[in-house]
């Protein structure tokens, strides 16, 4: 393999956001997704160093988990719940109600339970910066979670394959366990197991002796990760199968398989055109999913450059708790892509590892979170700063469960408008996260950490 090749498969671990931007680009489509003027610097500096990890897709904003209600959006925080929300940081109070017990509200840490530090929560300088659209409202997903929701526990898990260098490293029980899923695929797929040739990335001997031989003419030493593994393949011509190190199954189709002309797959198909697509895809795919009650993730509703709509599609498991789903919805997906004639030509099933769970932590609600936002604490990959609690959005209960991120972690994700960054008409939202496990389950300073958190509030 070609560095040239190697450095083709490393761009393949972008999030799934960034992979559609990349593929529509190549097609000359040039389909931009949502990156700000003050982020191109920061994208040229990734990809010039393209042994940067990337953060996964965040799933949408807002909206409804049944497929059969149109985009609802996100519904603005109303002023009265923002003041409510600061009052509550004076009083103990959330949302105007009476004082609660301190130990329903604020419960004491679990001696059981470890702490988590915040050294440990990690965004990608590319990941989540945030959507265009002429209203936030627009912006829609198929997330299980609302405010209705009653959840006083969510679980915590290690991230078993955080990434900090590249190529991450691939023990051989994980190499084991990514051969297990591809064959598993192919069974879905109804390919035999004996008509698959599985090999993995590493250098073959060519190529090692030439990056021996270039290390050793400067007098280097190389790197062990070079000869590292990064996923497992089997090519059988009109179907291709990888399966990467964060457990992501690709199912490349050459060619890309049609749909009926009554469906638009479309890059530009409407929330309508891409619910009908859905149901169908949801049906044809049912091996593929294998899931017990299949459920549509429409997302997006945001804007590019030319000032075109766009959603995407993914499907998660919806049987079960409302707990089970959310992580279904955070970490289970299979996300189906169309080529530019609007055919199916990839779908990324994930299944990360989630066998460490480190425990199931207390919650905070949306008005606490809120103001921890309004004190300066939080994560984002947004250089501004909230202080105008007027332009602040949502909050939905999300994982943060980024590549680099020594956790799976649950957090509020909140949008603020960027008036500065309004242009054509299109708003500007940036993404902010507020960790939704109680503050007395955190520890360490926030100050001194990546660019992307920003310090202050409860958790120094």
């Amino acid at each position: 393999m070609t560095g040239q090749e190697r450095i083709s498969d490393a761009l393949q671990f972008l999030n799934d956001g960034l992979l559609e931007e990349a593929e529509r680009v190549r097609r000359k489509r040039r389909r931009q997704k949502r990156i700000y003027h003050w982020a191109a610097a920061c994208a040229c500096l990734c990809l010039a160093g393209i042994l940067a990890v990337f953060i996964r897709d965040s799933r949408g904003l807002g909206g409804s988990a049944d497929p059969s209600q149109a985009p609802t959006g996100i519904a603005q925080v109303p002023e009265s719940e923002t003041a409510e929300a600061a009052e509550s940081e004076q009083t103990g109070t959330a949302g105007g109600s009476e004082p609660e017990a301190e130990s329903e509200t604020m419960p004491e840490a679990d001696e059981n339970l470890p702490l988590l530090a915040w050294e440990e929560f990690r965004l990608d300088s590319m990941g989540f910066g945030g959507y265009m659209a002429y209203d936030i409202s627009e912006v829609v997903n198929g997330n299980p979670w609302d405010d209705s929701a009653s959840l006083e526990t969510l679980p915590v898990y290690r991230n078993t394959a955080s990434a900090s260098v590249w190529p991450p490293e691939v023990t051989e029980e994980r190499l084991d366990e990514m051969t297990g899923f591809l064959k598993e695929i192919a069974a879905r797929l109804g390919i035999p197991e004996d008509e698959l040739v599985i090999a993995d990335d590493r250098p073959g001997t060519e190529e090692r002796e030439a990056i021996e031989k270039k290390f050793e003419d400067t007098g280097e030493t190389v790197p062990e990760e070079l000869y590292g593994i990064t996923r497992v393949t089997a090519d059988l011509g009109n179907v291709k199968i990888d399966v990467l190190y964060d457990m992501t199954a690709e199912i490349h189709f050459t060619p890309a398989e049609k749909l009926p002309e009554i469906y638009d797959f479309s890059h530009y198909a409407s929330y309508d055109e891409m619910q009908a697509a859905a149901e169908y895809l949801k049906e044809t795919y049912q091996d593929l999913l294998a899931m017990e009650n299949p459920q549509s993730n429409i997302y997006g509703g945001d804007y590019d450059f030319y000032g075109q709509q766009f959603y995407s599609l993914g499907f998660y498991e919806g049987a079960g708790t409302l707990e089970e789903q959310i992580v279904q919805y955070n970490f289970n997906q299979a996300q189906f892509y169309c080529d530019d004639e609007g055919n199916l030509f990839l779908v990324r099933i994930s299944r990360p590892d989630l066998s460490e769970k480190i425990g199931d932590y207390p919650l905070i609600d949306r008005e606490e979170a809120e103001a921890f936002l309004l004190e300066g604490t939080y994560l984002t990959a947004v250089s501004y700063e909230i202080s105008d609690p007027e332009l602040i959005y949502g909050g939905e209960l999300v994982y943060l469960n980024s590549e680099a991120s020594g956790y799976f972690i649950p957090c509020y994700m909140f949008y603020a408008e960027l008036p500065e960054e309004e242009e054509n008409g299109l708003k500007h939202y940036g993404i902010y996260y507020v960790p939704a496990v109680d503050p007395s389950y955190l520890t360490g300073e926030t100050n001194g950490l990546d660019s992307s958190v920003q310090s202050g509030g409860i958790f120094q």
